[in-house]
């Protein structure tokens, strides 16, 4: 009897979102399947692109990744990988890789099988709607709070925080489907306040 899979779940809401300074897109996330360790899990590539580099171990078969193209809270990507269809697809592609050696390096391969599993994976991701909404102090934040005089040179940081607090519960009701995650307020507000201190 095969090994049941193993979920390696994501509790923070935001883990699956990352954006750098001065790019337009989030990172990509993943759903990546371990064969060997019949473990299976979501992520985010950190590398900056596009093209965006993998590790070896993805490149060769060994890692099996699947981009998933709606943003979801980590709980969320936790119950999607432990629902019944993506874990009998998921074993059914355990259950079909083979690792050989081509003469110079371990690579990873499928059977028939396995393919048409990955195929059927990869099709019930793109299906997947966004499950939240992120927005960043650029979104909140229309007009410079140094402008409008909301943060001075004299404002406290506990004051930044209340008002980072108050801002973020301003923005529930933006969409009642998704669930708002907003990030970065307080930093964004205190840089504010310390670029008037001079």
């Amino acid at each position: 009897m095969a090994r049941p899979m193993v979920v390696n779940g994501l509790t923070d809401d935001l883990a699956l979102f990352k954006r750098y300074p001065r790019q337009l897109e989030r990172q990509p996330a993943y759903v990546e399947i371990d064969p060997e360790a019949r473990a299976i899990t979501a992520g985010i590539n950190a590398e900056v692109g596009p093209p965006h580099a993998v590790p070896e171990r993805v490149w060769n078969g060994r890692l099996r990744r699947y981009h998933l193209r709606a943003l979801l809270s980590g709980p969320q990507a936790t119950q999607l990988l432990r629902s019944e269809r993506v874990q009998t697809l998921a074993a059914r592609i355990c259950d079909g890789y083979e690792e050989h050696y081509d003469g110079s390096r371990y690579m990873g391969r499928l059977s028939a099988d396995a393919e048409d599993a990955e195929l059927d994976l990869q099709a019930l991701l793109d299906s997947e709607d966004d499950g939240i909404a992120v927005l960043t102090a650029a979104d909140v934040y229309v007009d410079d709070p140094a402008e409008t005089g909301q943060v001075t040179a004299d404002t406290t940081d506990e004051q930044i925080a209340m008002m980072a607090a108050e801002d973020a519960r301003g923005t529930e009701a933006v969409d009642s489907t998704w669930h708002v995650l907003v990030k970065d307020l307080e930093d964004y507000l205190r840089e504010i306040r310390d670029r008037l201190r001079g």
